[in-house]
């Protein structure tokens, strides 16, 4: 077994990212993205990518012509530093959608999509049109006909936005 270490992004790392997604503009608050995303996501590429489309969701952030905009930085400085952006995004899902990754996160192994039908309680036309939902954003993943979360962090974020009832 041969184990990699992967460190996280550097601000210089995070700026590469950013700068790779969209030009940043001459405006003062353009150099203080790099290191208030890298501190907000402790240099985690996912937690990067979900807290641009947080901001972006939330209207902090906007690329106009590959042009990276900021109308508020105030905004987007007081969201940076309001925790985890997949937090965020996972509490804005659904009741059935985050039903049916937590159903998944707790599972610990991808679920064939039977299983997952049979526990999630949802008419199965209702079940594809979550899981095509959450494909779509990028929190589950299929592989043949077994789903799992995406990621470890969106599996653990899931369980830590659940109740211990929704849990058990």
């Amino acid at each position: 077994t041969e184990y990699l270490s992967l460190p996280p992004l550097t601000v210089e790392q995070v700026r590469i990212l950013i700068t790779s997604i969209g030009r940043l503009p001459e405006e003062p608050w353009a150099p203080t993205l790099a290191p208030a995303l890298t501190r907000a996501t402790a240099g985690s590429p996912l937690l990067l990518l979900e807290t641009l489309q947080l901001a972006i969701d939330r209207g902090w952030l906007r690329l106009a012509d590959g042009t990276w905009q900021c109308g508020s930085p105030e905004a987007l400085a007081r969201g940076l530093e309001g925790g985890s952006a997949l937090r965020h995004r996972i509490e804005q899902l659904d009741a059935d959608s985050r039903r049916v990754l937590l159903l998944l996160a707790v599972a610990g192994t991808p679920l064939p999509s039977e299983v997952v039908l049979r526990c999630a309680g949802l008419p199965e036309d209702s079940l594809a049109a979550v899981l095509g939902v959450l494909e779509q954003r990028g929190f589950v993943q299929c592989a043949g006909h077994e789903w799992r979360p995406a990621h470890d962090e969106i599996a653990a974020d899931a369980l830590a936005c659940a109740t211990p009832e929704a849990t058990r």
